[in-house]
C-alpha cells in the first residue's frame, strides 16, 4: 500500500509540475462529487429524514446525483476521449 501511495504522489507531483494541473483538479473534483453523492445516499438510507426537511433533501439529493451522473458521463463517455484527442493534436502541432 505504501508503494501505491508513493506512485500516486509521484504521478500527482509530475502532473502538477507539468501542464496537467487542470487534469489533477478535474479528477479530484470528480472523485469528491461522486464520493459525496454515495455518502449522501448511504446517510439517507441509514438515518430518517424529518418530514419538515423532506422536500429540500429530495431536491438537494437530486441535484447532487445529477452532478455525479455528469461526472461519470464525462469520464466514461465520449467527452473525455475527445478532449484527449484534442490534446494529442495540439501537442503534435507544437512539435
Amino acid at each position: 500500500m505504501a508503494l501505491y501511495g508513493q506512485l500516486l504522489y509521484q504521478h500527482l507531483k509530475l502532473n502538477i509540475m507539468g501542464e496537467g494541473i487542470k487534469e489533477v483538479y478535474m479528477y479530484l473534483l470528480g472523485a469528491f462529487v461522486v464520493g459525496f453523492s454515495v455518502s449522501a445516499v448511504i446517510m439517507l438510507i441509514t438515518h430518517p429524514v424529518p418530514s419538515d426537511n423532506r422536500d429540500i433533501v429530495n431536491v438537494s439529493l437530486g441535484t447532487l446525483l445529477g452532478m455525479a451522473v455528469s461526472v461519470v458521463g464525462y469520464f466514461f463517455g465520449s467527452s473525455k476521449s475527445s478532449a484527449d484527442k484534442t490534446n494529442i493534436m495540439n501537442n503534435q502541432n507544437k512539435s
